[in-house]
């Protein structure tokens, strides 16, 4: 287990008891023999990259530096606050492999149209490269949200948008050139809503995509305009979300969802799809947002269902799930080793919101107890009379950053036009709590952020993290190598799920077990689908597990370390 003294903490709490099976529970032995390709018996294999090695090894946390104008990366952020249709939060950063080369290329939120894509080549060095493809003069709505996501099973992701009820795609055609926009689903009669993220995954578990689309406020007429800067009445409750199936035959009409417990709609911007009770299906969890009185709390929906359509079952408030939390980043995974997942969000509060698994299937609160809070310098808001605002998390990473063998964490904070708010980053200590690092590392930009990806762009076997605004520059924090052992996994998955979305994937390295689920885009961050684990002074993986959204299994033993990991899905061999 990655955190036993934590874990041993919340069973004498709750007085937990084992966790259920998670089925295949082999010891990887259809080992054959060859280091590079250990098949399962379900038809999976786990191929070895090259070893990576680091020629002048960092040491420490205190390890980053910014090198955004060094890497070439200077995207235009000019929000201008006025009277829209929908509140339009600005910052949104996608992290993609858009051209097959190996490397991680960025993508940087534009309302206008394409977002602005920046090729990386090869060693973390990036250069513009212009699209075009409007859609505020084509539709007359703004571009409120993006992802990347491999929906023709090519191997490169498509770029999908999505506005005031509507939502495209630009097919990648290859070279870091793309089809002009494509409709997917468009309702263009009133009232409408304003879509500001989406998710992707298999619900249904048929080996596509399914895709919820996360709405935050209605728009009643085509009269109706909101601003940031104005005090415009803002609606207690929102739409409901929609969810499209993808079939053969293309994409279903939407399924609409209702967040509240009695059927009421509401308002988010944070969903995911997550396999919480373990049982190979995935559930759906969508956030609240201005957790006041009169708006439901968040929702976890259980999978009940079939491979026809699956039943979504709101069960929040039986679980301890139905929290009041403005979630707007999602971070996961076991962190108190019991088998089940755990998720951390950000929130309009001066720590993350973390529901950790009690054992049984419930949730208890354990932000503050894990050291996820922050102090930070608070400036007085002119929107509200001088008084200081809360921290306003946004993107949140929880992934080994300096590859000692245990999880660390970095957000990013932003408010409302002329609001400084500091960005966070928290070390990762023994028995699985965190300790804030923000000031001593150089993390804590007071300038407004609402995106961050984390990504090893460099190929260098460490993360470096990007943050991005709507107005300002971005900020490249490179993160140089060091001596302490890791791995990627990349993973290809089916045909309609090329990325392997929703896969649950273990690793277990001595002492060390990591768990980690594969999402896409997350409220407004998006960072690649390749998971890293940090695994400090152990020399191999004894063991690799992937459970694919499907159901399928692939498994590999005895692997190497400072190396890319490629697992393929059964049906993509």
């Amino acid at each position: 287990m990655r955190h036993p003294t934590l874990t041993a903490l919340l069973l004498l709490l709750c007085g937990c008891v084992d966790p259920p099976p998670t089925g295949d529970d082999d010891d990887a032995s259809l080992d054959d023999d060859d280091a590079t390709d250990d098949d399962d018996a379900s038809g999976g294999a786990v191929q070895e990259g090259p070893a990576v090695s680091c020629a002048s090894p960092t040491s420490g946390f205190d390890r980053f530096e910014e090198e955004a104008a060094a890497r070439g990366l200077d995207p235009v952020l000019d929000y201008v606050d006025d009277l829209r249709p929908c509140f339009e939060i600005l910052g949104s950063v996608v992290s993609s492999d858009l051209d097959g080369d190996g490397d991680l290329d960025l993508l940087f939120h534009d309302r206008r149209g394409f977002p602005q894509l920046y090729a990386n080549d090869g060693s973390g060095h990036f250069d513009s490269v212009a699209v075009g493809h409007d859609v505020l003069q084509r539709f007359g709505r703004a571009v409120l949200s993006f992802s990347a996501v491999d929906l023709d099973g090519d191997g490169l992701p498509e770029v999908v948008a999505a506005g005031q009820d509507l939502v495209l795609s630009a097919t990648n055609l290859g070279g870091l050139q793309f089809a002009d926009w494509e409709v997917l689903w468009d309702d263009p009669v009133y009232p409408n809503s304003c879509i500001n993220s989406m998710s992707w995954g298999d619900l249904d578990g048929d080996g596509d995509l399914d895709l919820l689309l996360t709405a935050i406020d209605p728009v009643p007429d085509a009269d109706w305009r909101v601003s940031f800067a104005t005090e415009e009445s803002v609606p207690i409750v929102g739409t409901p979300e929609r969810l499209l199936f993808r079939d053969e035959g293309g994409w279903s009409e939407p399924t609409l969802l209702h967040q509240g417990p009695d059927g009421d709609d509401g308002l988010s911007i944070l969903s995911f799809f997550s396999d919480r009770d373990d049982d190979g299906d995935l559930d759906l969890y969508i956030s609240s947002d201005r957790a006041i009185p009169g708006n439901p709390p968040s929702a976890f929906l259980r999978n009940d269902g079939g491979p026809d359509r699956p039943g979504l079952v709101n069960d929040s408030a039986a679980i301890g799930a139905d929290n009041r939390v403005s979630g707007m980043g999602l971070g996961s995974n076991d962190l108190n080793g019991d088998g089940w997942m755990d998720y951390c969000m950000t929130d309009v509060a001066s720590h993350l919101q973390c529901m950790l698994s009690d054992g049984q299937g419930g949730y208890l609160q354990g932000g503050l107890a894990l050291g996820l809070s922050i102090e930070w310098a608070e400036t007085p808001d002119p929107n509200q009379g001088g008084f200081p605002p809360p921290w306003s998390g946004w993107g949140l990473e929880m992934l080994d950053l300096d590859n000692d063998g245990r999880l660390d964490a970095a957000a990013v904070a932003g408010g409302a036009p002329g609001i400084e708010m500091q960005d966070a980053i928290w070390q990762g200590q023994e028995g699985g709590t965190f300790s804030e690092r923000s000031a001593q590392t150089g993390f804590n930009d007071p300038a407004s952020h609402f995106g961050l990806v984390a990504d090893d762009f460099d190929g260098d076997g460490y993360r470096d993290l990007v943050t991005s605004g709507w107005i300002g520059e971005v900020r490249f924090w490179s993160n140089p190598c060091g001596a302490e052992a890791w791995v990627e996994i990349e993973l290809i998955g089916p045909p309609g799920n090329p990325e392997g979305l929703g896969a649950r994937v273990e690793v277990v390295a001595g002492d060390l077990r990591d768990v980690q689920e594969v999402h896409g885009l997350r409220s407004l961050s998006q960072s690649s689908s390749r998971v890293h684990v940090g695994l400090g002074g152990r020399e191999a993986v004894d063991s690799l597990r992937v459970r694919w959204a499907d159901g399928a299994v692939s498994e590999g033993a005895d692997l190497g370390v400072r190396r890319q990991l490629t697992v393929t899905h059964p049906a993509a061999r």
